[in-house]
């Protein structure tokens, strides 16, 4: 079924989403607020977001165990810490099948200041998922500071994002 979000609530979690048949789920709106296990498929739609734990940026994880489809035009958002020195994130950790389509990694860098070259963050517990589509096709912010860009070159294999500094 291609229908919107119907309104349904996964029992204990407070996400608003659409059972579209046995035990797959496909979220329509903004998924916030969120850390512990979703047992069904999850498919995040064209301008819904996944947001990977809470406004506490403290290791939390969101477990998909029934496997993730990231659809063109959805979000998949992390949360960001960084003193300068020590940094850390909220993670998403997919079981199965993870398929992302063109679309869009927002990083959250309100809890940041600055980020010294080559600090990683493990965003993704990929773990024995298979990983497939075009994968993430923008990157909000585009790039960490104004001296530095974004390493994607892990983020799909071993789920780890990378601050270098820009070889301009």
């Amino acid at each position: 079924s291609s229908q919107p979000c119907c309104g349904r609530t996964i029992a204990r979690t407070g996400i608003t989403a659409c059972r579209v048949s046995g035990s797959d789920y496909r979220f329509s709106d903004k998924i916030g607020d969120y850390k512990g296990t979703v047992a069904g498929k999850v498919t995040v739609m064209s301008e819904a977001t996944l947001l990977a734990g809470d406004t506490l940026i403290n290791a939390q994880t969101l477990k998909l165990t029934g496997g993730c489809t990231v659809n063109a035009g959805g979000i998949v958002e992390v949360p960001l810490y960084s003193n300068g020195d020590a940094v850390k994130c909220n993670r998403i950790q997919v079981t199965g099948n993870f398929k992302i389509t063109d679309a869009t990694l927002r990083l959250d860098l309100a809890e940041t200041e600055g980020f010294k070259d080559g600090a990683s963050f493990y965003i993704f517990n990929i773990g024995s998922a298979t990983v497939s589509g075009t994968g993430f096709v923008n990157i909000e912010p585009a790039r960490p500071s104004a001296t530095q860009v974004w390493d994607t070159s892990k983020l799909l294999s071993l789920g780890i994002l990378y601050v270098r500094a820009d070889p301009t």
